[in-house]
C-alpha cells in the first residue's frame, strides 16, 4: 500500500468515526493525528497491513484500559477496528493534552514534577505494566505543569512473566533517573 492511498484510508477511517482532523502529528505505518467532534482528541492509527503498527494500537489500546485513573498516564476515550473496503483498520482514541514536550527547548522537570512521573511509573507499575519507552518524547507538560505520559505502544505486561516484569520495572527506573539527570530544571 502507498503512503497517499494510507493516508487516505485513515482520513476516511477518521471521518466515518466522526472526526474531524485538527493536524497530523505523525504519518507513517501507524498514523496520528489531533482530531476533534467538539472536543480535541487524539487518534492513532494502524493496519495488520503493517503489523508492528497494528500491535502497537493494540497494545497500547490496553495498557491505558489498564491504567485508567492513574493521574499523569494520557486516558483512553476508545477503540475501534474499522473494516474499510480496502482494509481494515485499528483507532485508538486518547485524550489530547495541550502542553510542551519535554524534549522541547528549554523544558525541564523540577523536583515536584520528577516526583509526580516517578508517581505515574510506580503506579503503572503496580498495575502490571512496564513502559519500557520512557524518554523526553514520551513526556508532556501540560499547561498546569503536570508531567503526562503517552504512547504506551511497547509496554509489557506482568502476566507474560513475572520475573520479566520485575526486570522491565528496573529498566524503567533506570529510564526515569535518566531522565531526570538530563532534563533537570536548574537551581534558582
Amino acid at each position: 500500500m502507498k503512503s497517499e492511498q494510507r493516508d487516505r484510508i485513515y482520513q476516511e477511517c477518521i471521518e466515518q468515526l466522526g472526526y474531524e482532523i485538527i493536524s497530523p502529528l505523525q504519518l507513517d505505518n501507524r498514523a496520528v493525528y489531533v482530531v476533534s467532534n467538539g472536543e480535541m482528541v487524539v487518534a492513532k492509527l494502524g493496519s495488520p497491513r503493517f503489523p508492528k503498527s497494528a500491535n502497537q494500537i493494540r497494545t497500547e489500546g490496553k495498557a491505558l484500559g489498564i491504567a485508567q485513573g492513574i493521574s499523569g498516564v494520557v486516558q483512553k476515550i476508545s477503540y475501534h477496528q474499522v473494516f474499510h473496503p480496502e482494509a481494515k483498520i485499528y483507532v485508538l482514541i486518547r485524550e489530547y493534552i495541550d502542553g510542551v514536550n519535554l524534549g522541547e527547548r528549554g523544558v525541564y522537570l523540577d523536583r515536584e514534577q520528577q516526583s509526580m512521573l516517578e508517581n505515574t511509573v510506580l503506579a503503572l507499575h503496580g498495575r502490571g505494566i512496564t513502559n519500557l519507552d520512557l524518554y523526553y518524547g514520551n513526556v508532556v507538560i501540560n499547561q498546569e505543569g503536570f508531567p503526562h505520559l503517552f504512547d504506551l505502544g511497547l509496554v509489557k505486561f506482568r502476566e507474560q512473566s513475572y520475573r520479566d516484569h520485575q526486570l522491565y520495572a528496573k529498566e524503567d527506573l533506570a529510564d526515569l533517573q535518566k531522565l531526570f539527570t538530563d532534563f533537570r530544571a536548574p537551581e534558582a
